[in-house]
């Protein structure tokens, strides 16, 4: 097997090997509630889990991350393919 990918250091690493796959069709699953109730409830969270990185960012000594992950959980992007799922 012949393992390709872009180094992230200059230094040696032993470790066990994870390969990721850029494909990602997660099946589709009934949903409780209507369409509507439901991007409200996904909102909702990601509202949630914004702020709560937020709280981290100002908080953590390493704030940045939790700032960066905070961006990403709000993506619009995101939400957006989120919404064509769950209509």
């Amino acid at each position: 097997m012949e393992l390709r990918g872009i180094g992230i250091g200059d230094l040696a690493a032993e470790g066990e090997v994870f390969r990721v796959t850029t494909d990602f069709s997660p099946e589709s699953k009934k949903h409780s509630g209507s369409a509507e109730d439901e991007i409200a409830r996904l909102k909702q969270a990601i509202e949630k889990v914004a702020n709560d990185m937020n709280d981290l960012a100002i908080t953590e000594h390493d704030g940045e991350i939790f700032e960066a992950l905070s961006m990403l959980v709000a993506d619009e992007a995101l939400l957006d393919t989120a919404i064509e799922k769950i209509s």
